[in-house]
């Protein structure tokens, strides 16, 4: 009986010896006899499904590396991106292995792929700015294709997904979206039905960070998870079911689903956060919070409830909508053991952002509360829309000394003290273009008030504001905002004030301020980027009255005096790349008037000295549309006018003589328009010693500047240019920063020609034959036309004519001249000395027309006309009178161009052909009118006086603005509208006229 116990002991273990033999030898031998066939056959279906390049440095096909299961292992894999990244990595990894359920191979010859394992992977996530991505890495199919591929010979079937130590860099540029995680490990155990892989997965991150628009929310952050999820393989769908997630100790369920689209994704998640402690929440938020939680207790619980819901496509403008729940309650902070903490904390807020566009946000504080021992805040708030359109309701109530509300929160950098009591209520919409403003009902008062900042060392103090507010209407013209008293000190000096304002329609004001402000100092106290003033202000003011009465010029109702003393302070326009700094003066103030004596200023490099005054001061401080008018001398030894031009890019420029320091443009390229403000309406008495423009210098400069609707107007201009005294007239006006119109007449007497020829650029275009020429000239001339978007003239727009007096001129290597006495064989006209000669010209269309003129050259008299062109064409025709008394002459046609003239014999030759400017939108009676604006000011005339003719001028029909200007005295007077001149078109340059009026009554 034991002999044959035995035997049956050793007979099953022999064939256990045997099955374990054959066992190690089929997984030993099996993967050797069918690698090539499985890596050929997985390699060909990767192919046919990828879209980018797959390499990997070695495969394997073995048992041993993720036991029991069958692998094909791919070492040292790198998956290229989709465009535009095709040339960077979207994957790389250490191990990529493929579990092949072995059955289904030995008995149907089929790969069914039933486990992944990614190993040491890196994966890199781009997105550019237009929103493509570079995950797009599959083949797109259509249905034909899906149903060819369940019968294909490779299936995937997973059950289980394992990613250990991946790391993953995810950069949405669209979205200047930035997330980086490390030591990321995953496993998944699911089935795969149709085309959905169903996964059960456990996730832990040890390092996550993420940045959105700059600011980063998460650092080295702790992320582990439970998740149950989704991915279908034909929409790129990831959906979220039963999802637990742990950000360090804040636990949190999401749910909901992402699809991925070929130029966005579609979104519907749900993260929530239930029954948790408020101080858990600090340990997820951004590195900033968490720093100073470590100094801090806190305590109480929260709800948090957040949704995003939509589709992002950025090529449609498409983004998701936002939603936003969240309720503290039984809530207390205290500070480092701050003597009094804040407690009672009950905060139940929701928001909703649809199309994550802040204009159309909503938000909804149903309770905001807490105390600080006796001190408390109560409030309710409901908003919905922009700042410009804004649906507001509720109400707040406080009692509260700022000082112990400071240290419980531990805003250390900061000291706010003093007791701030406010009780309001509010409902209504705010809307200031329709005149709309909430009803409100509040009061507020500040006492015994102290700000202290890390940014400047020294306190505002005794800081008392009391303030009442009153709408019962919900108009503007029903608001009442009351400041009885108003006062603070700032090293050693006191300022006061004190305000009523009624009415914001047709604003009735009582305004007093007396004090001094170190505006420097205080700009510090507030660390205002990109501007620092070393700058003071001094006012003793005392503003009364209605603002329609200054509008209507009712100014015995106005009650407006007082002084304010301005010492270094800059003020900006988006017009000019640098501030117009004051460096010093007084303004007195009387009724709509605002004076102002030896006023010093600068603007770069300009300095300048003004005496004058501004009217409408209180309408243009208090209403965008309002013209600010004024009239002064302004005085200055240089001015520098390419600083005044607007450029595209620029730098930092720091201004001398002060701390005053703006972000500026870089006036080196003087690429750009001079911008003329809109909304001023100035009259300037000229003495400048020099002005600059590029290469150009005038000296001497005096006459009339004004400035009105955007136009520039220079009226009896005296000044020396090129070494010769000159007298001009002018008017510029601009069209955004593209284009200008420019109208001009220049006398300019007795002037060095060689030196005119090398410093004015003008010159050069309309007498390049003076590129050689010596001597003395004068001329009288006028021409108008555009500018470009470098200042430069548009050669097509330009318009004019006039007179050129050669006194006495040398023209040396003048190549028409000596082609004509080339052919003539007269070497008398080569280098020829010519005197007082006259030659009148018109220019229109591209083509300078010149009328017959004579001239001598000994022995021989000489008559001249024709045409030449801006671009140096020539057709001219000369007539050579013989000696002794020039009866007989040689007929001769000059043809070519200037550098390469034709000479001919005969008279007839064929007019030049014109070159037309692109566009004219401006109508003869604008341009009419424009004239008139340019020919008739004067410095005798009172704004009220230039405002009556400007009214009378404005609407005047054709006809009788044509008959009116027909029967005109010769008087001189400044009537100046041109805001109905604005070309349609501000592409194209514009070929404009002007007819000239001598007078206007």
């Amino acid at each position: 009986m034991g002999s044959k116990r035995r035997k049956i002991i050793i007979r099953s273990l022999k064939i256990f010896g045997f099955s374990i033999v054959a066992i190690l030898a089929f997984m030993i031998l099996f993967p050797i006899i069918f690698q090539d066939a499985i890596t050929a056959r997985i390699k060909k279906e990767l192919n046919k499904n990828l879209t980018s390049e797959l390499y990997f440095d070695d495969s394997e096909l073995t048992f041993f590396r993720h036991f029991p299961s069958l692998t094909l292992s791919l070492d040292g894999l790198d998956l290229k991106g989709s465009e535009p990244f095709e040339q960077k990595n979207f994957i790389k990894a250490k191990e990529l292995s493929l579990s092949i359920d072995v059955f289904e191979l030995v008995t149907t010859g089929r790969i069914d792929i039933d486990g992944i394992y990614l190993i040491e992977s890196r994966i890199n996530v781009q997105v550019d700015e237009n929103g493509n991505p570079n995950y797009n890495v599959f083949v797109e199919k259509d249905e034909s294709q899906l149903k060819n591929d369940s019968v294909e010979e490779v299936h995937l079937n997973l059950d289980i997904v394992q990613i250990e130590d991946a790391g993953l860099d995810y950069h949405d540029r669209s979205l200047n979206l930035k997330l980086k995680a490390s030591n990321f490990n995953y496993k998944g155990k699911g089935n795969y039905i149709d085309s959905d892989v169903e996964l059960r997965s456990l996730v832990k991150v040890g390092n996550i960070d993420f940045e959105l628009e700059n600011t980063q929310y998460f650092k080295d952050k702790v992320i582990e998870a439970d998740l149950y999820t989704k991915y279908n393989s034909n929409s790129l769908s990831i959906i979220f079911e039963e999802n637990e997630l742990a950000v360090n100790n804040l636990n949190i369920t999401f749910k909901g689903y992402v699809e991925l689209l070929k130029e966005g994704y579609n979104v519907d998640l749900e993260i929530s956060s239930q029954d948790s402690r408020l101080e858990d929440l600090f340990t997820a938020l951004p590195p900033t919070y968490v720093t100073w939680k470590d100094k801090t207790e806190i305590k109480g619980n929260m709800d948090l409830q957040l949704r995003l819901k939509g589709s992002y496509v950025e090529a449609e403008k498409k983004q998701p909508d936002l939603f936003l729940e969240f309720l503290v309650d039984n809530g207390s902070i205290s500070y480092q053991e701050a003597p009094i903490p804040l407690r009672d904390i009950y905060l139940d807020f929701k928001t909703s952002l649809p199309s994550l566009d802040i204009d159309q946000a909503t938000i909804i504080a149903d309770s905001i509360s807490f105390k600080l021992n006796d001190d408390y805040v109560y409030a309710q708030m409901q908003t919905k829309g922009n700042p410009e359109n804004l649906q507001i309701s509720g109400w707040i109530n406080t009692d509260l000394e700022l000082g112990n509300l400071v240290r419980a929160i531990g805003v250390n950098d900061y000291e706010l003290n003093g007791n701030l009591a406010s009780d309001f209520t509010i409902d209504g919409t705010y809307n200031p273009s329709v005149a709309l403003f909430p009803k409100t009902e509040g009061s507020l008062n500040w006492q015994n008030g102290r700000l202290l900042t890390p940014f400047y060392p020294n306190p505002i103090s005794n800081i008392n504001v009391q303030a009442n507010i009153l709408n019962t209407d919900g108009t503007n013209k029903g608001t009442v905002i009351k400041i009885p008293q108003g006062n603070f000190t700032f090293e050693e000096e006191t300022f006061g004030f004190a305000a009523n304002l009624e009415n914001l329609d047709d604003l009735n004001y009582d305004v007093t301020a007396k004090g001094t402000l170190n505006i420097s100092n205080i700009y510090r106290v507030f660390a205002v980027e990109d501007l620092e003033v070393d700058g003071k202000i001094k006012a003793d003011l005392h503003l009364k009255g209605r603002q329609s009465d200054a509008t209507k010029g009712n100014y015995d109702r106005l009650n407006n005096s007082g002084t304010l003393y301005l010492q270094n302070i800059a003020t900006s326009s988006e017009l000019l790349p640098k501030p117009f700094i004051i460096r010093e003066g007084t303004f007195q103030f009387h009724q709509d008037e605002m004076a102002f004596q030896d006023f010093q200023g600068e603007y770069g490099s300009n300095k300048m000295l003004m005496n004058g005054y501004l009217k409408n001061v209180i309408n243009y401080t208090l209403n965008d549309n309002e013209i600010l008018q004024g009239k002064f001398r302004l005085e200055s030894e240089k001015i520098n006018t390419d600083e005044f031009i607007l450029i595209a890019e620029g730098k930092t420029d720091t201004i001398p003589g002060a701390e005053i320091t703006e972000i500026k443009t870089d006036t080196t390229n003087t690429e750009g328009i001079i911008q003329v403000p809109t909304d001023l309406d100035l009259v300037l008495e000229l003495q400048v010693n020099s002005l600059l423009y590029e290469e150009i210098e005038v000296k001497d400069l005096q006459g009339i500047l004004a400035i009105k609707d955007g136009g520039l107007v220079l009226k009896n201009g005296q000044l020396e240019l090129i070494g010769a005294r000159a007298l001009m007239n002018g008017l510029y006006k601009n069209e955004g920063n593209e284009k200008a119109y420019f109208n001009y007449a220049i006398k300019l007497n007795e002037y060095d020609v060689k030196r005119a020829y090398e410093e004015l650029e003008l010159f050069r275009v309309l007498a390049p034959a003076a590129e050689n020429a010596e001597g003395i000239v004068s001329v009288d001339y006028k021409i108008e036309g555009i500018l470009d978007s470098q200042m430069q003239p548009v050669l097509e727009s330009l318009e004019g004519g006039g007179t050129l007096l050669v006194k006495q001129v040398k023209l040396k290597g003048h190549k028409m001249m000596g082609a004509v006495s080339s052919k003539t064989q007269r070497e008398q006209l080569n280098n020829p000395d010519l005197s007082e000669v006259e030659i009148n010209s018109s220019l229109k269309n591209n083509i300078l027309n010149i009328e017959q003129f004579k001239f001598k050259v000994k022995p021989f008299k000489l008559k001249m006309e024709g045409q030449t062109s801006l671009a140096g064409d020539l057709n001219l025709k000369m007539r050579i009178g013989l000696p002794p008394f020039g009866i007989i002459g040689i007929p001769i046609k000059v043809t070519g161009t200037s550098e390469n003239p034709e000479i001919g014999l005969g008279k007839k030759t064929k007019d030049l052909e014109e070159t037309l400017a692109e566009n004219d939108s401006y109508s003869e009676l604008d341009k009419a009118k424009m004239a008139a604006l340019k020919d008739s000011i004067n410095t005798d005339m009172s704004l009220d006086e230039i405002e009556a003719l400007q009214a009378k001028l404005a609407d005047m029909p054709e006809e009788e603005f044509y008959a009116v200007k027909n029967e005109l005295p010769s008087k001189e007077i400044f009537i100046f509208k041109i805001d109905s001149l604005k070309p349609t078109d501000h592409t194209n340059p514009v070929n404009l006229k002007i007819v000239a009026l001598d007078t206007i009554k």
